[in-house]
């Protein structure tokens, strides 16, 4: 009982796109959930605060993190375990997809703004014009040519402040405040490096509004480049909430990233996005890539792609695999199909993670039903920390049917009404009895109480359980046919 996630928690709205804390979900009909392995729209039928409680802080390898109560579960290859029971080391199921755009587009020129000044901008400047760097000449000429459309005013340049958007350029005429830091103002994006975040107007814009954004945002603060035989795609922020959503609209494509942070030798926190699976940068190139003939995108196209072939094959990285318990699916499989993981060429190792490659393999060979979802199913991230992180108002969904929804790109269990609580049996021990019995109950609990009653048994109805209870009504035969049910007082 009383499992739950604390109201910052971010959860998506699968009608509209939007990407918002589970506190201010009440509203909303739809989320994102597993059906079997696979991620889709998903009904939600409540929504559920639960008062303040204790919360830990779990923090994944791959810098993911989440707060929620002790008994809150989450998705192992085995089924459900709770937070408590987790420990550092254990694989859970986070998102690898998120199959959810919205509808409202922005124009092309706003879009592509917005990603150059989080990305490059200085959006807050008291007394001054809002500012953008940038030492690519395609940038700058992208920068220009949005602020005309916009009709914001113009780009004028000086060092050290790189270029100002202003109204005017030059001094005289009357004074009116600078439109960019109106337009900026009503996104709420007139903030510091440190407080920059996506607007919600991105989450709820479709799918190539979303690209162009991305695409001028790494244009930016993003970057690529070659280490050896390893390859790095990355955008770097002062801001983790804005990495976190970087992170979440880049699982719209299909492409997962990594969030790594760190302490600067001056004391701040920074925090940047990585993608080093080869498949996962492909995928980056082919669904989002830089801005056209931008310095990056050059790269990206003249460097990186091209040396993909010259380097060795990996089909997945060593990350992404599946846990170590999928050997006993992989064994069952082939003996169902009569043959075996040494015929197959397949060295089993218990106490390691299964490589794709060797699931794909018995899949194909086997014809596995239950493999094959697996293979394109959630990540299994690695549990980094688990650490108490004090009390906080914390809140829930029902999920009717799966069961479960996403939440910061983790997948969790819900919380269910059950048709299960306190049976009481109010028949009198004389048969023949008549009369009127009074059942007195307080229910203390955030949950809408019923009460049922049929021949002599009151069932009441407030608790919520994990799974559908089964409940048997005594069956007196007809014993009790004239009861007229249950009055309720009026408070």
């Amino acid at each position: 009982m009383g499992k739950c996630l604390t109201a910052d928690t971010r959860v998506v709205d699968a009608e509209t796109g939007a990407y918002v804390p589970i506190g201010e979900f009440a509203s909303a009909r739809q989320t994102v959930g597993l059906d079997g392995w696979q991620l889709k729209p998903v009904a939600v039928s409540a929504f559920l605060p639960q008062g303040k409680k204790p919360v830990y802080q779990l923090t994944t390898r791959a810098g993911l993190k989440i707060r929620a109560t002790a008994n809150h579960p989450f998705r192992q290859l085995h089924g459900w375990t709770s937070l408590s029971d987790l420990k550092q080391g254990d694989r859970i199921a986070v998102a690898r997809e998120i199959p959810v755009f919205g509808k409202i587009p922005l124009p092309n020129w706003e879009a592509v703004l917005l990603g150059l000044m989080i990305s490059e901008g200085q959006c807050k400047a008291p007394g001054h014009s809002p500012s953008f760097t940038s030492a690519d000449p395609v940038l700058v000429q992208l920068l220009k040519r949005c602020v005309q459309e916009g009709q914001l005013g113009e780009t004028t340049y000086r060092e050290p402040y790189g270029y100002r958007l202003v109204n005017k350029a030059g001094r005289g005429g009357i004074p009116e405040p600078n439109r960019t830091t109106l337009w900026l103002t009503k996104y709420g994006l007139n903030v510091t490096a440190e407080s920059k975040f996506v607007p919600q107007a991105i989450f709820t814009s479709p799918k190539e509004t979303t690209r162009l954004f991305l695409q001028a945002l790494f244009s930016g603060d993003g970057g690529v480049y070659r280490s050896n035989e390893s390859f790095f795609i990355e955008y770097y922020s002062k801001s983790r909430r804005l990495i976190e959503d970087v992170h979440h609209l880049l699982l719209r494509f299909g492409v997962f990233s990594l969030v790594r942070e760190k302490i600067t030798a001056i004391g701040t926190e920074a925090h940047r996005i990585q993608i080093t699976d080869r498949e996962q940068i492909q995928r980056f190139a082919e669904q989002i890539g830089f801005w056209p003939d931008s310095i990056k995108q050059k790269r990206l196209e003249q460097e990186i792609l091209p040396a993909f072939a010259e380097a060795p094959l990996r089909q997945r990285s060593n990350f992404d695999t599946l846990p170590s318990p999928a050997w006993e699916m992989l064994k069952t499989a082939v003996q169902e199909a009569g043959t075996s993981l040494n015929k197959l060429g397949i060295k089993t190792n218990p106490n390691q993670s299964v490589p794709y490659k060797f699931a794909n393999r018995v899949t194909v060979a086997t014809g596995n039903q239950q493999l094959q979802p697996l293979l394109n199913g959630p990540l299994w991230d690695v549990v980094a920390s688990i650490e108490p992180a004090g009390e906080e108002e914390v809140f829930d969904l029902t999920v009717p049917r799966f069961h479960n929804f996403v939440a910061n790109d983790m997948i969790v269990h819900n919380s269910t009404y059950a048709r299960c609580g306190l049976i009481v049996n109010v028949t009198p021990f004389e048969p023949g009895w008549e009369g009127f019995v009074t059942l007195e109950i307080s229910n203390t609990t955030p949950l809408p109480a019923k009460v049922y009653a049929y021949e002599g048994i009151s069932q009441v109805l407030f608790f919520e359980g994990d799974e559908q209870c089964d409940v048997t009504y005594a069956d007196r035969k007809g014993k009790y046919q004239a009861q007229q049910g249950i009055v309720l007082p009026r408070l």
